[in-house]
C-alpha cells in the first residue's frame, strides 16, 4: 500500500512547526540564517518548517532552544551593560 508514509518521510505537524517558529524568532539572526542553510543541505527542496521530517524534529528543536536561550541571555546582559554605563 503506497498510501503509507515511511517514518523517515513523515513531516512534522503544523503545531510543531509553529512551536519551532516561535523558538527561532528568539534566536540570533546569524543562527536563523545558518539554521536554514543547514536544513536545506539536509533536506533537498525544503522551503517551510512543515517539511522537516519527524525523525529530525527533536534534535532540531533542542538545538534551537539552546541557541534561543543563549541569545536571550546575551541580549539581557547587553541591556544591563548599557544601563550601567
Amino acid at each position: 500500500d503506497n498510501t503509507l508514509i515511511s517514518e523517515e518521510k513523515k513531516c512534522i505537524s503544523k503545531d510543531q512547526a509553529e512551536e519551532l517558529a516561535k523558538i527561532l524568532i528568539g534566536c540570533s539572526p546569524d543562527y536563523q540564517g545558518n539554521f536554514w542553510k543547514f536544513l536545506k543541505t539536509q533536506i533537498k527542496g525544503l522551503e517551510r518548517l512543515e517539511e522537516i521530517p519527524v525523525s529530525m524534529y527533536d534534535r532540531i528543536k533542542m538545538g534551537a532552544k539552546i541557541q534561543n536561550e543563549k541569545y536571550q541571555r546575551d541580549l539581557i546582559e547587553g541591556e544591563e551593560l548599557a544601563i550601567n554605563e
